[in-house]
């Protein structure tokens, strides 16, 4: 989904956008441009590139997924506040405060600040510090600029160190994929997972490819028959060519039925983030992951995709959407050596799919999906109208905590509140007060006098009293009951102030 494209143009940028919206904003999106062209003039990017065909490019990436117009247009501006000076109330007064709001949202938290308080503070802090806000400020459009944004980085990262490009890689994984995850665009995650695998793992990326790469040389006449034959079957079936006397279909076994579900069919090569987690999930050590565990035995050379309509399922809603393969399969495919090999999970679990295998034992991972379905595994619930997400808890000692999935427990005064799920009863001590963490002596839960030592575990719904006692001072085996990272924090300082270790 994401297009490798290093030129592209206002038009380019319309034309795309056109071709998903009968309303354009037209006079906007070039004065977006505009805009950000005289902002960013005469800055260059590390390659050497003018800067402006960064964000053309993002603002390109988002007219293909089919977003609207001011996402677009906000894509365009998208570091004008954090590379150009241009101030929130500037951007709402030229444009909206819709734009202003969701350039603001992407915006690194290191503009907002004093330089004062820049010097008081680590990059690793202002780097904190914008995921926070990040965070605090997402909604599935920003989203979409970030993972836009994220993608063109990526793609453009070689001019940098090594070090550089995995901490970007890094921070991907942590912070981006995540939330990717929780919209569910699956399609989006595959993508970044890609760039991230390469410049991580690249020796091993490179295995991979390689090997994938053998199987389908070795393959082509095979494969490309095969595909061809089916893609030409589903368009006779469905009307999208004019002669339905070809190979697997003739006049008298044409299926209405079929034709009536049937959307339309497309195929794409398998993705080295798919393939990679098939050989992690196959293995027993990262190091078994090597060139020649890819074979033609255990390997789908292509993911193929029959897309149902929306129309045909809501009127069935009982039917089960792989009986339309089935059908196809029971009519047409089995008469030409197709076998059904088995019906899976992908590793994200998001969706199952149909493994067969053409008459020379090519194999293929066939979905099976409705229009929705298939617009939501590449754009995730965006495309249900949702937009903003709801992060109970936003860990700001370390954002990356807050992924981490949570449970509910409630306070003395029954109150709620989140915490990481595997949490002890002296994280939910230190969640409350440092002091009350450092001095902790025992919990009680839900009522029951049992006196709860440090090392108990919490349940989702526990309300919990902490006791403490002055008498009671950390020791070095309190790092065996906690997980959470402020309570990890305010322990290491707290036994290094008592034992005067320097930090």
């Amino acid at each position: 989904m994401y297009e490798e494209v290093l030129d592209v143009g206002t038009e380019d940028i319309i034309r795309v956008m056109e071709e998903h919206h009968s309303v354009v904003y037209k006079t906007a999106i070039k004065k977006a441009c505009a805009f950000a062209e005289a902002k960013h003039k005469g800055q260059l990017r590390d390659s050497g590139e003018p800067y402006i065909n960064h964000p053309k490019r993002v603002a390109y990436s988002i007219a293909r997924w089919g977003l609207d117009n001011e996402s677009v247009i906000a894509a365009l501006l998208h570091d004008v506040i954090e590379d150009c000076g241009v101030t929130h109330q500037e951007l709402a007064d030229t444009f909206n405060q819709s734009i202003a709001n969701l350039v603001e949202n992407v915006t690194s938290v290191s503009q907002t600040i004093s330089e004062a308080e820049k010097n008081h503070l680590t990059k690793q802090d202002i780097d904190k510090m914008s995921t926070t806000k990040l965070l605090k400020n997402m909604n599935r459009k920003a989203l979409m600029i970030k993972t836009a944004d994220r993608l063109d980085n990526l793609n453009t990262i070689g001019c940098h160190p090594i070090e550089k490009q995995i901490r970007k890689a890094r921070d991907t994984r942590e912070i981006l994929i995540p939330i990717a995850y929780r919209a569910g665009a699956f399609q989006l995650i595959d993508e970044l997972e890609s760039f991230c695998i390469k410049i991580e793992h690249n020796e091993r990326y490179n295995d991979i490819a390689q090997s994938y790469n053998k199987i389908l040389i070795h393959n082509t006449y095979s494969t490309d028959f095969f595909l061809n034959n089916l893609v030409y079957l589903v368009n006779s079936l469905i009307g999208k060519t004019k002669d339905p006397k070809h190979g697997l279909i003739s006049d008298e076994n044409s299926d209405t039925s079929l034709s009536k579900a049937i959307k339309c069919i497309e195929y794409k090569k398998r993705s080295i983030p798919s393939l990679y987690r098939q050989a992690i999930n196959a293995t027993k050590k990262i190091s078994d992951v090597s060139f020649s565990y890819f074979t033609k035995e255990n390997t789908a050379t292509y993911d193929i995709s029959i897309i149902v309509k929306d129309e045909y399922l809501n009127a069935r809603e009982d039917m089960d959407i792989k009986d339309i393969f089935f059908q196809l399969y029971d009519k047409y495919l089995m008469y030409c050596g197709v076998e059904i090999r088995s019906i899976n999970f992908t590793s994200h679990g998001n969706s199952s799919y149909i493994l067969i295998s053409d008459e020379t034992n090519n194999l293929y991972r066939v979905f099976i999906r409705s229009e929705f379905d298939y617009l939501r595994y590449m754009l995730g619930d965006i495309v249900e109208g949702k937009d903003e997400f709801n992060f109970k808890v936003i860990d700001e000692r370390d954002p990356r905590n807050t992924y981490t999935k949570k449970i509910k427990v409630f306070r003395r005064d029954g109150s709620e509140m989140y915490i990481d799920e595997g949490s002890t009863v002296l994280d939910f001590a230190f969640a409350i007060h440092t002091t009350l963490g450092l001095h902790f002596d025992y919990a009680v839960i839900d009522g029951d006098p049992s006196h709860h030592g440090p090392y108990t575990r919490l349940n989702e719904g526990d309300l919990i009293i902490i006791y403490d006692s002055e008498t009671v001072v950390p020791s070095i085996k309190w790092f065996r009951y906690v997980k959470t990272s402020k309570a990890i924090d305010r322990l290491i300082k707290a036994i290094a102030e008592n034992n005067n270790i320097p930090l």
